[in-house]
């Protein structure tokens, strides 16, 4: 009889309290006007957005473990902060909606502050975009040699803004911003010599001396492979290009450039073929 009266006690403290705890929340959310069904929507909107955050990490870890370049995981680094800070905010307004907040007018605010911040960030931006072109292309990286305006050279740092390429030739900086990287060549190990000579000799002798050099380029100038005379290549206005084609290093194309000319320059004078060079012709007549 006792612990059953006691049991009896308990359950009707226990329904007290159940009571009192449903009304004290009944009359907080009455005091702060939040409905039960706002806020359940609420919840499960803040849920929702934290699957999502918790989905989108999964996918940016993934993704940084199977990039080996480090440039290529930099734009998706950026794009996942981008997008985290705009899912927050949609679920922000969205909550905001859902309590009966007008959003309307915050939602003008931040088209307008948009609209100026991309008039005053457009060469950013610009740079922002043609970076992550460069990136997503895989055209160049750090190491590469490239020729830009004119300049044979190394790419020695890139990121989403800018490029550094130092000259091959004499060591110097130059820094581009990434805006106007519009046309840019990368080198391969390909090298070709391109010769112009003169029409008035023979071409069996030109041959046979640029055969002769294209020997002699193999056997005497370190980091060249498979050296091959192609023969002509064109005609001009006034001279014959024939052409040495070799494989080396990059890195080491302008020394082998160089040594290679002044190789053909010697053999070329030993064999007493001319290099031409622009003539003008002039005719005069006397008036009769």
């Amino acid at each position: 009889m006792q612990e059953s009266s006691a049991e009896g006690i308990v359950e009707e403290l226990t329904e007290e309290l159940g009571e009192v705890s449903e009304r004290a929340i009944d009359r907080m959310l009455r005091t702060l006007h939040i409905p039960w069904a706002q806020l359940i929507l609420s919840a499960a909107v803040v849920v929702v957005l934290l699957i999502l955050l918790f989905l989108l990490r999964k996918l940016f870890d993934r993704h940084a473990l199977s990039t080996d370049n480090n440039l290529g995981s930099r734009p998706i680094r950026l794009i996942y902060k981008i997008v985290r800070v705009i899912l927050v905010i949609m679920t922000v307004m969205f909550i905001l909606q859902i309590n009966g907040v007008n959003v309307s007018s915050l939602v003008a605010g931040l088209g307008i502050a948009g609209i100026v911040v991309g008039f005053a960030l457009q060469d950013i931006l610009k740079d922002v975009i043609m970076g992550f072109h460069i990136v997503m292309d895989g055209f160049f990286g750090v190491g590469d040699v490239v020729h830009y305006d004119g300049i044979d050279g190394i790419v020695i740092s890139f990121n989403i803004m800018s490029t550094k390429i130092q000259n091959l030739v004499d060591g110097t900086v130059l820094n581009v911003c990434n805006r106007d990287i519009v046309k840019i060549l990368k080198y391969g190990d390909v090298l070709d010599l391109d010769l112009g000579l003169s029409y008035e000799d023979p071409p069996e002798k030109i041959h046979g001396v640029l055969q002769a050099v294209t020997e002699k380029i193999g056997q005497e100038i370190a980091g060249v492979t498979e050296p091959e005379y192609m023969g002509t290549i064109s005609f001009n206005e006034y001279s014959v290009t024939y052409r040495i084609r070799m494989h080396c290093d990059p890195m080491q194309r302008v020394d082998v450039h160089r040594m290679a000319v002044s190789l053909a320059q010697a053999e070329l004078a030993k064999a007493g073929i001319r290099i031409p060079y622009r003539q003008l012709d002039v005719h005069t007549f006397s008036p009769k």
